[in-house]
C-alpha cells in the first residue's frame, strides 16, 4: 500500500487520484475515501487507545459525542466502529476537513452524524485559520503564532461562533464524552462550553500540548486555567498512556498535567470525581 502511494507521488499523479479502499479497523469494516492527497492516514490503524477509551467511557456514561476538531473523522472511525447506531456531532473549521469527512461518512452510511462548518470560539466571527503543511493539517490553528517553530504556508477565513449559539444545538442532547482537539485553542472551547460540562458531567479527553518556545508563558498560563476549571469542579485529571502500537497503555492519575508533560503525553482525560477510578464506579 505505501509503496503505491510513493509511485504515485514520484510520477506526480497523487493529487489525480480518487478512490476507496475497504479496510479492517477496529474489528470493523470501514470504507475508506482517498482523494488525492487527502484521506490516506485513515488507511492505518492509529490512535488504537481512542477505540478502546471510548468503549469504556460510553459504558460508563450514555450519551453520545461532541467532537471538537473532527480533522479527517480520526475520532469518529473511532467512535462508529464501536457505536455505530450513537449520535455523533463534530465541529471543523477546515472546509478541506469538512468536504472530505462527509465523504467518509456517505461511504461507510453512518448515520446520525452531524458535521459544522466551524470554530468554537468566545466570539461568533470570521477567524483566520494558519495552515503549517498540507490543506487537511492537523497542526492548523486559529491562534496566531502558536506554532512559532513552523512556517505557516497559507491563511484562510473560516467561521466561528460562540457557546451561546453552539448551544442550541447540544439542547435536549445526552453528551457522554466532550473530545477537544484545537491546537492551542482548548481553554477557548472549554470555556465556551462550561455550562454543559458542568450540567452533564461529561467525560473531556483534551490534548495538552506542551508549550512551544517563545509561547511558555502563555501556553502554561492556559493549561493552569483548564486544569484549575475541572479542578473546581471536582474532575479528576488523568494521563492516557499509550503502548508503542497507539493501543492503550493505562490511565495514571495526575495532581497536574504539568507534571511529567512531554509531547509523547499530551493527550489527557478529565473525569468526574464521582466516576474515578473507572473500574471501580
Amino acid at each position: 500500500m505505501r509503496l503505491f502511494f510513493k509511485v504515485l507521488k514520484k510520477t506526480g499523479l497523487e493529487k489525480k487520484f480518487n478512490f476507496s479502499i475497504p479496510r479492517i479497523l477496529n474489528g470493523s469494516k470501514v470504507i475508506i475515501p482517498v482523494l488525492g492527497e487527502i484521506g490516506k492516514g485513515n488507511l492505518y490503524a492509529r490512535e488504537l487507545w481512542m477505540h478502546t477509551l471510548l468503549k469504556e467511557l460510553l459504558d460508563k456514561k450514555a450519551g453520545m459525542i461532541v467532537d471538537v476538531g473532527v480533522n479527517i473523522g480520526q475520532t469518529l472511525i473511532h467512535y462508529k466502529t464501536a457505536f455505530p447506531s450513537r449520535d455523533y456531532i463534530g465541529f471543523e473549521p477546515n472546509p478541506d476537513c469538512i468536504f472530505y469527512t462527509n465523504k467518509l461518512i456517505q461511504a461507510n452510511k453512518w448515520r446520525n452524524c452531524s458535521l459544522i462548518p466551524c470554530a468554537v470560539f468566545e466570539r461568533s466571527e470570521l477567524l483566520e485559520i494558519n495552515y503549517y503543511s498540507a490543506a487537511t493539517d492537523s497542526m492548523a490553528s486559529v491562534v496566531e503564532n502558536f506554532r512559532s517553530d513552523r512556517k505557516v504556508i497559507k491563511k484562510e477565513w473560516v467561521a466561528a461562533f460562540d457557546g451561546n449559539t453552539i448551544s442550541r444545538l447540544l439542547t435536549g442532547k445526552q453528551i457522554g464524552v466532550l473530545k477537544i482537539d484545537v491546537e492551542g485553542a482548548e481553554l477557548e472551547v472549554l470555556l465556551q462550553l462550561s455550562a454543559m460540562i458542568i450540567t452533564q458531567r461529561s467525560f473531556v479527553i483534551v490534548e495538552l500540548l506542551l508549550p512551544q518556545k517563545g509561547n511558555e508563558e502563555t501556553g502554561w498560563q492556559k493549561i493552569n486555567a483548564i486544569h484549575d476549571f475541572f479542578e473546581a469542579n471536582k474532575y479528576a485529571a488523568v494521563r492516557i498512556l499509550k503502548n508503542t502500537d497507539s493501543s492503550l497503555a493505562g490511565l495514571e492519575r495526575v495532581m497536574h498535567p504539568s507534571q511529567g508533560l512531554t509531547r509523547k503525553n499530551a493527550d489527557h482525560l478529565y473525569c468526574p470525581e464521582e466516576l474515578w477510578p473507572l473500574n471501580e464506579s
